[in-house]
């Protein structure tokens, strides 16, 4: 499951896998989006204060080994710092 603000996300790539169910989306702002009113956002949901305008999202292909992905997301973290 992927989770990506609904305003931001690269919709050619993500739209046609959350329409067939593959791909779940999770809005971050604090109103529902115009072009996609059937995802609420995180504050129509109950949660207060979640307005998070900027998000972003990496992809990796099904099946990438998990020792990958670690060491993927380990160099994001580093740099995130």
């Amino acid at each position: 499951m992927l989770l990506g603000n609904v305003h931001m996300m690269n919709e050619p790539v993500s739209l046609p896998h959350a329409k067939i169910g593959k791909l779940s989306l999770l809005n971050t702002n604090a109103r529902a989006a115009p072009h996609f009113p059937q995802v609420p956002s995180l504050a129509e949901l109950g949660i207060a204060g979640a307005d998070v305008p900027i998000w972003f999202s990496i992809f990796a292909p099904a099946g990438t080994p998990k020792h990958v992905i670690a060491k993927f997301n380990a160099k994001i973290v580093e740099l995130a710092r």
